[in-house]
């Protein structure tokens, strides 16, 4: 057995020089005709074909920092983003006192909005790395406490507004083919509704509110994308179909604002763009959003980030609040607080904020930086 493992090494090194001397003439032959030197001896495609030969023949990427490979042709953001790996088999774990502080922090922050009358809720958006464990390389095996874990449990001990969807998805996985795609870090519309459900059911339980819910249903989008593929370098030689899935919706028209900041304000522009609801990408700048025909006459603060809303616009669920509430305002989470966020509250006034974050940016300063007394 030995042996032939040896043989085989030793014949797929020397199929992988061949094929890494044959590259630069292929590309010669391509760019030739174009007369474009520069690209003669492109590394970048000597790179996609060698990360595309290992992840068919090995099922490993070459790219660990930023993608791993699963079973069953997943792929997972890679540990780079966040520590995702290290959060998720309990590498990662700051001390019971430091989070205990987080939390405290958490805390006074509810306060303060509630104390304003505002209905306050952080949403977990749970990693992949949770819903689909058993898809995860077996070197990844773990089946003990991690951070989030430490989270949720000082949270509700101190009667903190956090919904953790980790156990409604891992319930309700097993109703769908998917929750999330098998290439990308995202959930589908799929996830994304159950999100906004639970979400909205959470508010009317917690504050006694009457929310009306969107009415929508799934259909089927093919995209034929691998946004993880792509960290391979090799999204062009993948062909993903997995049904991403969208919101069959009478859609309302809306009118967009952009937001932009001045020192410690952000102000509203008066020039907007009328279009038909659509996902709306905040992750870089942020954004108003009206829409005379919401079933729901409330202002809605969303701070969120692309699971909201993807920069291709057909993953996320801001859809969903954009039919609910006549004005959102809509900020990625890590781009208002303290001082701007104070400002902002009170010159705007809304009466919900919703925090959801994706899982491995739960532990974080910036969610948690509590606005200054106010100056009224």
């Amino acid at each position: 057995m030995r042996k032939r493992y040896k043989k085989f090494t030793k014949y797929f090194i020397l199929v992988s020089i061949i094929a890494i001397s044959i590259l630069p003439v292929y590309n010669f032959y391509q760019y030739a005709k174009k007369y474009d030197k520069s690209k003669i001896f492109n590394i970048d495609t000597i790179q996609k074909y060698i990360n595309y030969t290992f992840y068919k023949l090995f099922n490993r990427s070459l790219e660990q920092g930023s993608v791993i490979t699963g079973k069953n042709n997943f792929l997972f953001l890679g540990n780079q983003y966040d520590n995702v790996l290290h959060k998720t088999n309990g590498v990662y774990r700051p001390s019971l006192e430091e989070i205990e502080k987080w939390t405290y922090k958490l805390k006074d922050l509810q306060s303060w909005y509630e104390s304003k009358g505002i209905k306050f809720v952080l949403v977990i958006a749970p990693n992949k790395h949770s819903i689909y464990k058993e898809k995860l390389p077996n070197w990844m095996k773990y089946d003990g406490p991690n951070i989030t874990d430490y989270i949720v449990i000082q949270s509700y001990s101190k009667n903190i507004n956090l919904l953790d969807l980790r156990a409604t998805l891992l319930n309700q996985k097993n109703k769908y083919s998917l929750l999330y795609p098998k290439h990308d870090t995202h959930w589908n519309s799929i996830g994304a509704s159950i999100a906004y459900n639970e979400t909205i059911e959470f508010l009317n339980t917690k504050y006694n509110s009457k929310i009306n819910k969107a009415k929508f249903e799934i259909i089927d989008n093919y995209r034929g994308k691998s946004p993880l593929g792509n960290f391979l370098k090799v999204e062009d030689l993948i062909k993903i179909e997995d049904n991403t899935y969208k919101f069959d919706i009478n859609l309302s028209e809306i009118n967009i604002y952009n937001i932009k900041q001045e020192n410690n304000f952000f102000k509203i522009d008066n020039d907007f763009k009328k279009i038909f609801n659509t996902n709306t990408f905040t992750n870089i700048e942020p954004k108003a959003i009206y829409n005379s025909s919401a079933i729901n006459n409330q202002k809605l603060l969303f701070l969120c980030d692309s699971f909201s809303g993807t920069g291709d616009f057909t993953i996320g669920n801001s859809i969903l609040y954009n039919e609910t509430f006549k004005y959102i305002y809509k900020f990625h989470w890590s781009h208002i607080g303290g001082q701007k966020l104070l400002n902002f509250v009170e010159e705007n006034e809304p009466d919900i904020v919703i925090y959801q974050v994706v899982e491995r940016a739960l532990y974080n300063e910036a969610i948690v930086t509590k606005p200054p007394l106010s100056i009224r």
